[in-house]
């Protein structure tokens, strides 16, 4: 099985859709769901219809959520991001810049858009335990 932690640095205010929960006598805490795509090729890197597979789980908004998938052997890419407004989609504003907290695989970041499949690129079972920080 392949290990995920997964880190969310900001708390985002919540947004009218998402649920709300006390946390341990906390404040009020987003919870929304937390989506993560694997793609096992350039090809179909980052095409949300041709996902490899695919992970859902409700999380709150900040803190570690740490996840445990399994998948064959192999080379793949991960991308991740928090639906905050739980619409099934990662928003974006005018410039194609996500409103929502996200990252990918190896913690890299595109210059003008998202990274390529081999910038992201993970071998599985080589590599086992990934981090990967939400921006």
């Amino acid at each position: 099985a392949l290990f995920v932690r997964l880190v969310v640095f900001s708390s985002p205010p919540t947004p009218p859709a998402a649920k709300s929960a006390d946390v341990l006598g906390s404040s009020k805490v987003t919870i929304a769901p937390r989506n993560s795509a694997f793609y096992d090729s350039e090809a179909i890197h980052l095409d949300e219809e041709e996902v490899t597979y695919y992970h859902e789980e409700q999380v709150t908004n900040s803190g570690t959520m740490d996840i445990q998938i399994d998948i064959p052997s192999g080379d793949y890419s991960v991308a991740i991001y928090h639906d905050l407004n739980a619409d099934k989609q990662l928003n974006k504003n005018m410039f194609g810049i996500p409103k929502e907290p996200y990252g990918f695989s190896n913690n890299v970041m595109g210059m003008f858009g998202p990274p390529s499949f081999e910038e992201a690129k993970i071998e599985f079972p080589k590599t086992n335990r990934i981090i990967i920080n939400l921006r």
